[in-house]
């Protein structure tokens, strides 16, 4: 009587839509958080009980009986898109219901951009990304949202972990670019979502919705672009450049050039880590090995590698390489407004690079690859991301202290980027070590941002990663008027019953 739960599921979605089998559970039960491969070694992990997927056609009425099903049986939902989450914010801790989201794949071009507003386009919460981008590039039209995991990653998860992208200077992050979305609440409800109401959705890591469809302005692709690339010798004259990009865009704006993306790699990300200039190579098996054990040994030496590094940058020989991609319709006022950028960056001490540099980036700017995070885990190199988001007269500090905090244990590299008007740095590191170190550096470098006056993230979500190991410091993510003023509300509103993603933000 106990497993009435699961029939009563089969009647809902289907049987053929209803899987307990261990491997299929075991794989929606976790996200791509590199600390979940700590657990993979474990063959008990906490696991949820099972995974329903909806149906094309009845998925509205499949979703509130599931949600009044979990009512009854005392039963939580996680809502699976992608899985391509590095925050923790999909895992499972024991017996929770699955939903994934696959089949909800529409997609509605609503209306064409013209001079006076944007397009918009609707998607369903299950369609990936490389799918939208194509079905708008058939239309000449962009939505302008481009993060590394497009292929891998959803529009429902965009929504829900604020999501952000390579075109970010221009368009901003999902937050930007939705105009409204639609979901069902914690009573079965359906809600639909627009203007300031979108804060109750945007950022909550699926704790409020089940969102079913969102839309998002589009707009025109332009004729043409450019690429252009430069070279800093300091961060603080690198700061100074990029604190006035903002107001370089929208100038160039007016003359019908978009500035798109600023991307400024330090020497260690772009020549040896990232690499974001070079084409993503496969290596025979063997020599891969070679490289990854190689790797892990050279990152054991992370103090002495920050030593090298600082001598070679008061030297002036570990440069920032900065990139930054530029579009318009009309060639001559492109050429324009890129010899304004080039200026500017000559102002503040930037020596012009090879634009090739930023044109690589561009065309493998998708060359996200977590199998080979995997294989460096099994060759026993730790490999994470961490993303943050000081003020802008802290940003080359916040940059200074959290790299030196990174380099007592491994290797680093960092990126810095702009949303909009706000800064963010990107921070990639690799360490040997167990869990347990893995977890000391990750709450050291979350207490050190807390003390620096930095958001531990910017466009990753919480998850569990940002919580910190006391599952004290999730109101420094976006700070703690954004989790009592607009996320507790929202979550007590819509889902008070919490059977959303329980274990998530509102622990």
């Amino acid at each position: 009587m106990e497993n009435n739960w699961l029939i009563e599921l089969e009647k809902i979605f289907g049987q053929e839509n209803v899987s307990t089998e261990e491997s299929t559970v075991r794989e929606k039960s976790l996200d791509l958080w590199p600390r979940n491969l700590f657990l993979k070694q474990n063959s008990r992990f906490p696991t949820a009980a099972t995974v329903v997927k909806v149906g094309k056609d009845y998925s509205l009425y499949q979703i509130k009986e599931l949600i009044r099903l979990a009512k009854r049986h005392d039963k939580k939902i996680i809502v699976r898109g992608g899985g391509s989450g590095v925050c923790g914010a999909a895992n499972a801790t024991g017996g929770e219901i699955i939903l994934d989201t696959a089949n909800l794949n529409k997609i509605e071009l609503i209306r064409r951009p013209d001079k006076l507003q944007p397009g918009m386009v609707m998607a369903e919460a299950g369609v990936f990304g490389d799918r939208l981008d194509n079905f708008l590039k058939t239309h000449e039209l962009t939505c302008g949202h481009y993060p590394a995991s497009l292929s891998i990653s959803t529009v429902g998860g965009w929504v829900s972990t604020k999501a952000s992208g390579q075109y970010s200077l221009y368009f901003g992050n999902i937050e930007n670019i939705v105009e409204a979305v639609e979901g069902i609440n914690g009573r079965a409800e359906m809600v639909h979502l627009e203007g300031k109401e979108l804060k109750k959705v945007l950022r909550m890591e699926g704790t409020t919705l089940v969102i079913v469809r969102v839309w998002l302005k589009v707009v025109s692709i332009p004729t043409h672009n450019l690429f252009q690339s430069f070279q800093f010798n300091h961060s603080d004259d690198l700061e100074r450049f990029l604190t006035d990009l903002p107001d370089w865009r929208n100038r160039l704006n007016l003359t019908g050039v978009r500035l798109y993306s600023v991307r400024a790699y330090d020497y260690l990300d772009f020549n040896f880590i990232s690499k974001p200039h070079r084409h993503d190579s496969t290596k025979p098996r063997w020599l891969e090995k070679v490289t990854f054990l190689a790797e892990k040994q050279i990152s054991r030496f992370g103090q002495t590698l920050e030593k090298i590094v600082a001598t070679l940058e008061k030297r002036n020989s570990a440069p920032w390489t900065c990139l930054t991609c530029l579009a318009s319709d009309d060639h001559q006022a492109l050429t324009k407004g890129a010899a304004k950028i080039e200026q500017a960056a000559k102002s503040c001490n930037g020596q012009t690079a090879d634009p090739a540099l930023a044109r690589t980036w561009h065309e493998n700017r998708f060359k996200l690859n977590y199998e080979k995070i995997t294989k460096r885990f099994q060759s026993g190199l730790v490999v994470d991301t961490f993303d943050c988001r000081p003020y802008w007269h802290k940003l080359a500090e916040s940059y200074r202290l959290i790299r030196h905090k990174f380099f007592q244990y491994g290797l680093v590299g960092a990126h810095f980027g702009i949303d909009l008007d706000q800064p963010y740095i990107y921070f990639t590191f690799a360490f040997p070590g167990k869990k347990e170190k893995y977890d000391q550096i990750c709450q050291e470098i979350l207490e050190l941002c807390v003390r620096n006056s930095t958001f531990t993230t910017h466009h990753h979500g919480i998850g569990k990663a940002k919580r910190g190991t006391a599952d004290a410091l999730a109101s420094y993510a976006y700070g703690v008027v954004w989790l009592k003023d607009i996320a507790l509300s929202a979550k007590k509103e819509l889902d008070p019953e919490n059977i959303f993603n329980p274990a998530n933000i509102f622990k």
